[in-house]
């Protein structure tokens, strides 16, 4: 069964608003209907794949995306408005390479620096200024 949800207060709901894929007003009925790109148990599974790594599943769907010709072949026009969406593969991919950078910057859960002198202090602070 193909279903959706949205709350922030869990992973999946935090991975959809990572990556923009929540739109409350298109949810119900048919899934082809949706605007919504992934159901609840597809967003799990990359949750799963990443070990409930929110950012790098995030990454990972923005690739999912960016490589799905079908979802990126449109051309959104509104009135004298349009708009190709042929630079939106590039944009996913740039901001899933974002993530995934963001991510290696982030200290791991079980590791941090400590000082427990003053010319570890010292050092600590070096390290930390090199690193910016």
């Amino acid at each position: 069964m193909s279903t959706f949800t949205y709350d922030v207060t869990d992973d999946i709901g935090k991975l959809r608003l990572q990556v923009g894929d929540y739109d409350l007003d298109t949810i119900t009925g048919d899934r082809k209907d949706w605007s919504c790109i992934f159901t609840d148990e597809e967003l799990q599974i990359f949750l799963d794949r990443q070990d409930g790594d929110i950012i790098l599943a995030a990454a990972e769907v923005l690739i999912a995306i960016a490589g799905d010709r079908s979802k990126l072949a449109r051309k959104i026009t509104i009135s004298d408005y349009s708009e190709d969406m042929s630079q939106v593969a590039k944009d996913l991919r740039a901001q899933a390479k974002y993530l995934i950078e963001y991510n290696d910057s982030r200290p791991a859960d079980d590791f941090s620096e400590t000082a427990d002198n003053s010319i570890a202090y010292q050092e600590l602070l070096n390290k930390q200024s090199v690193r910016g």
